[in-house]
């Protein structure tokens, strides 16, 4: 079923239209949504059931006093998440992004995860891969324990991990997509030890440059 998930997200990434860098919101998620639907997947667009709830924190920043996780007033949300038709368990996690230019060390969406490597450093993040990564924890969490996490337990959990291991960050083995309508092998390299950690392949591109 998640190869099949893995090949329709491929297959559907539109191709890029040449001087269009911002094509993820508008192009890209309703063609994954729509792709994924049509061969029979329930697919939640935004996370309007909550599959990751309010005010929980999912990345940390570097300041001059070290790594500072950073509070959610709101909600963050998903962009994509696929259930299966028949159970209407959560089985994939889908963010969509335009380009990963704001990867670099300044960037916006360049953010450090609240969970540890085996060394215990935080890994060089990105918002949509922290967003998954944390929800997939907290999900893990409610399935062991039959309650969600608090916003305090939740980074408690994610502080702990000293891990490169999937089976650590992603406990329930729920499939995390990153999808780039176009991305550059830098940005990639830098995020790859996180998506490995999270056992993300490369991320689907539509276009691929130097």
């Amino acid at each position: 079923m998640i190869a099949d998930i893995a090949t329709i997200i491929r297959n559907a990434i539109p191709e890029r239209k040449p001087g269009a860098n911002k094509g993820g919101n508008n192009r890209v998620d309703p063609a994954i949504q729509y792709a994924l639907e049509s061969a029979g997947y329930d697919v939640d667009s935004k996370d309007s059931r909550r599959f990751l709830r309010a005010r929980m924190p999912v990345w940390q920043r570097y300041s001059s006093g070290g790594y500072i996780v950073d509070p959610t007033a709101g909600r963050r949300i998903i962009d994509l998440v696929v259930y299966d038709p028949n159970s209407g368990i959560p089985i994939a996690l889908v963010e969509v992004e335009s380009d990963l230019a704001h990867m670099g060390t300044n960037g916006d969406y360049a953010v450090a995860s609240i969970a540890h490597d085996a060394r215990g450093q935080p890994f060089n993040g990105y918002k949509s891969v922290e967003r998954m990564a944390a929800a997939a924890q907290f999900w893990a969490i409610a399935q062991a324990t039959g309650k969600y996490p608090t916003p305090a337990e939740g980074v408690e959990r994610l502080k702990a991990i000293r891990s490169d291991r999937p089976a650590e960050h992603n406990p329930t083995g729920i499939s995390l997509f990153l999808v780039c309508h176009v991305a550059s092998q830098k940005h990639v390299r830098l995020l790859q030890r996180r998506l490995d950690s999270l056992g993300i392949v490369q991320p689907f591109v539509g276009t691929l440059t130097s």
